[in-house]
């Protein structure tokens, strides 16, 4: 069945701005919940969910050589050389990457990497693991894409449509799909950071995305080269936070970017050339996403926290599910 495609959007928030994603089994993950069976079931439905994601990214890649020349295979994933991660967090990724996830087949092999191999791109570090995953530029991938859609008949259109207009759409018989937002009902927005330094003595030049493992409220901190420039995201403010606790948490994450990029962040402060923009990812209580029906043609997908771009392939398969069902077989 074939439909006739308007985007509306408006690309005004910082993660419209920093050419940088990853995608991976382990990109986000369930929040605490009160019940530990609970927690463990909703875990491994927010992996399962990743790594459906990064299946159908790999067949995306395979099937479409137009746009998979902008995906940089594999991960670093590295922890901090100050003791404050535990070597366990590594550990789990080994433990996760093996087990045969879709269909039986297992993502790839995790290897342990020397840490003096990463030579001056990220310094201050302890233990490195290979793992798979994507590093990609968004921007890049962005532009490409959308003029392949274009050319396919699909309309963009600058520009955010009001709840009246929503409705009007869907009275008209049309079917309006909502990217859910930070700021919508029964959201938990997750607001963190966007670092962006001029890169220098070899900072970040890995040849693929670097994941760097804090313990919270820093995180983990997700670093792509990007030509002459590192750009690097971290940052998870506690909820309900006063502004003393955000400045906080901001000060770590700088800290961070500059414990493991030094002579980039020098730079940066000495050209004036430091650039960080506050990001809020839109989130839920349990970390799981969210795929509903909000009205008779209208349907909510989001809620995914940092694996927006590891299960977007993922929520667009429930959302065509859901237009292939009238409202009431939901």
């Amino acid at each position: 069945q074939g439909y006739q495609v308007q985007v509306f959007g408006q690309a005004d928030g910082a993660s419209h701005r920093a050419n940088m994603r990853h995608a991976s089994l382990t990109e986000t993950s369930a929040r605490p919940v009160g019940n530990p069976r609970l927690q463990e079931i909703n875990q491994a439905l927010v992996i399962s969910t990743n790594a459906a994601g990064y299946a159908l990214l790999r067949r995306f890649v395979q099937d479409n050589p137009t746009f998979g020349g902008l995906f940089r295979e594999g991960l670093i994933r590295t922890i901090p050389a100050n003791g404050a991660t535990p070597g366990v967090d590594l550990a789990v990724q080994s433990a996760v990457h093996q087990r045969p996830w879709i269909r039986g087949h297992a993502p790839g092999p995790v290897t342990s990497i020397p840490v003096a191999s990463l030579g001056s791109a990220v310094k201050s570090v302890d233990q490195a693991l290979r793992c798979p995953g994507y590093s990609v530029p968004v921007l890049d991938l962005m532009r490409v894409l959308s003029a392949s859609l274009a050319r396919a008949g699909v309309r963009f259109i600058e520009g955010r449509l009001s709840a009246a207009q929503m409705d009007e759409l869907s009275a008209q018989g049309g079917n309006v799909i909502i990217a859910t937002g930070a700021d919508q009902p029964g959201i938990v927005p997750v607001k963190g950071w966007f670092v962006r330094l001029p890169a220098a003595d070899g900072e970040g030049d890995t040849g693929t995305g670097v994941k760097v493992h804090h313990p919270l409220p820093v995180g983990v901190m997700n670093v792509r080269r990007d030509g002459a420039e590192l750009l690097i995201s971290g940052g998870q403010v506690p909820p309900q936070p006063d502004h003393a606790q955000v400045q906080r948490v901001k000060d770590m994450v700088l800290a961070a970017a500059r414990q493991h990029f030094p002579a980039s962040f020098a730079k940066a402060q000495c050209e004036g050339r430091l650039q960080v923009a506050e990001c809020v990812r839109p989130g839920s209580a349990d970390g799981l996403s969210r795929i509903e029906r909000t009205a008779a043609r209208q349907i909510h997908a989001g809620a995914t926290s940092a694996g927006g771009f590891t299960q977007a392939l993922v929520l667009s398969l429930f959302v065509r599910e859901l237009l292939r069902r009238s409202p009431g077989e939901d």
